[in-house]
C-alpha cells in the first residue's frame, strides 16, 4: 500500500489510517519504506502523527548490519543514519538486526562497536534495540538467549536493549522460555502474527470464528506479561488473505489474550449481532402494529357508521338531539383511543400479545359509550 508503483496509501496518511481504520496508536516502521525519502518528508510524517495521536515509536533496520567483520565502517554509517532518521521521526527507540557467528571473538567485537553507537544514542536520546536473529551461522550471535543477554552485558548502559519477535521465538525449542528470558531487556516487541485459520465461515467475512495458526499466539502474550513488560507492541500480520483485516485481527486477538481469553474469536461481537437481530425485530414488529391498527380503525369506523343507522331509524324525533349527543361522545371516546394507540406502537419492544390486548381496550370504551 506504502511503495511501488501500485502504492494506494500516501506515507503521511499511515498515521491516521492506523489510528482511524486499524484502531491502532502508534507506527513501528521499517527503514525501506523511507528509501529516497528527504528529511522534509520525515517532518511531515512526524507532524500527521502527531495531528493522527499515532507517534511513531521505533524505526527498524531488518537487513542484518555486518558489525563482527574486519571492516565494519559501513554497518556503523548505516546504523547512525537509522538513529538520526528515527530521532527526526520522533521515534524513542531504532532496532537494528546485526550478523555476527556465535563466537567469542564475535561477541567482543560486535559489543565493542556496539559502545561506539552509544554515543549518538545518548545524543539523540534514544534506545537502540537488537532485534534477536533466526539460528544461522550468520546471525548465531543474536539467536541465543544467552548470547544476546552476554552481549547486552558486554554493551552496558540502560539505553541498549532487545527487540524480540515472535516469529522468531516460534522457532526456539521453547517459545515461553525464549521470550520470558529475552523480554526483561526489551523496550519493543515486534508481535508478529502468521494467519488465521477458519474454524466457523467464511476467511473474508468479519463474522467467521477464527483462530491464529503457527503458533501458540496466546502463549507468546503470556510469556512477556509474565515477566512484567508493558511497553508497546508492534504488530506485523505476514499472513495470507486481505492485510487489514489480518492486522484487525490481529489486534483482537492480543486484546483477548491480554483479558485472559486467548482462543477461537470473530471480529463481530455477540452483541453486535445481537443489536442487529434486535433491530431487526422491532422493524419488523412495528410493521405488524401499524397493519393490525390500521385494520382496526377500519372496523371501528364500519361499527360507528351501523349504530349511527340504527338510531336514526328507532329513535323518536324528540329524542334526535340526544342521540347525536350521544354519537358524538362516543367519536370522542374513540379518537382519544386512537391517540393511545399511537402513543404506544412508539415502543418497540412491546410484545404482539401485550400489544394486541392494548388496542382492544379502546374498541372496548367506545361500545361502551354506545349502549349507554
Amino acid at each position: 500500500m506504502l511503495v511501488g508503483k501500485d502504492a494506494t496509501l500516501p506515507l503521511t496518511d499511515l498515521p491516521r489510517y492506523t489510528h482511524e481504520q486499524l484502531g491502532l496508536h502508534g507506527l513501528m516502521l521499517s527503514a525501506d519504506l523511507l528509501a529516497g525519502r528527504t528529511r522534509d518528508d520525515l517532518t511531515r510524517l512526524r507532524d500527521a502523527s502527531d495531528r493522527a495521536r499515532c507517534s511513531c515509536l521505533v524505526l527498524l533496520e531488518e537487513t542484518p548490519q555486518q558489525l563482527a567483520g574486519a571492516d565494519a565502517s559501513a554497518a556503523a554509517e548505516r546504523i547512525g543514519r537509522v538513529m538520526a532518521a528515527a530521532s527526526l521521526l520522533g521515534c524513542n527507540a531504532a532496532a537494528v538486526a546485526v550478523a555476527a557467528p556465535d563466537t567469542p571473538e564475535a561477541l567482543d567485537i560486535v559489543a565493542e562497536r556496539f559502545k561506539a553507537l552509544m554515543g549518538d544514542a545518548e545524543q539523540r536520546e534514544l534506545n537502540l534495540l537488537i532485534l534477536p536473529g533466526p539460528s544461522t551461522p550468520q546471525q548465531g550471535l543474536t539467536s541465543s538467549p544467552d548470547r544476546l543477554t552476554d552481549l547486552l552485558k558486554k554493551i552496558g548502559g540502560f539505553r541498549v536493549g532487545t527487540m524480540p519477535d515472535f516469529a522468531d521465538a516460534a522457532s526456539a525449542e521453547d517459545m515461553p522460555a525464549y521470550l520470558r528470558r529475552v523480554t526483561p531487556y526489551a523496550s519493543a516487541v515486534l508481535g508478529t502474527t502468521l494467519g488465521f485459520g477458519v474454524i466457523e465461515g467464511e476467511l473474508e467475512d468479519e463474522r467467521a470464528i477464527v483462530d491464529h495458526d503457527g503458533f501458540n499466539l496466546g502463549a507468546a502474550v503470556e510469556a512477556i506479561a509474565a515477566v512484567g513488560y508493558d511497553g508497546a507492541v508492534g504488530l506485523d500480520y505476514r499472513g495470507p488473505g486481505d492485510l487489514e483485516m489480518g492486522l484487525r485481527r490481529s489486534r483482537e486477538a492480543f486484546a483477548n489474550a491480554l483479558a485472559g481469553n486467548p482462543g477461537p474469536f470473530s471480529l463481530v461481537q455477540d452483541e453486535e449481532i445481537d443489536d442487529e437481530m434486535d433491530a431487526a425485530a422491532a422493524a419488523l414488529l412495528d410493521a405488524i402494529f401499524n397493519d393490525e391498527n390500521e385494520n382496526e380503525d377500519e372496523e371501528e369506523d364500519q361499527e360507528g357508521a351501523g349504530d349511527s343507522g340504527e338510531s336514526s331509524q328507532d329513535a323518536d324525533p324528540e329524542g334526535a338531539d340526544d342521540q347525536s349527543a350521544a354519537d358524538e361522545q362516543a367519536t370522542t371516546s374513540t379518537k382519544q383511543s386512537s391517540k393511545k394507540k399511537t402513543t404506544k406502537k412508539s415502543s418497540k419492544k412491546t410484545s404482539k400479545k401485550s400489544a394486541a390486548q392494548d388496542s382492544a381496550e379502546p374498541t372496548s370504551e367506545a361500545d361502551s359509550e354506545d349502549e349507554s
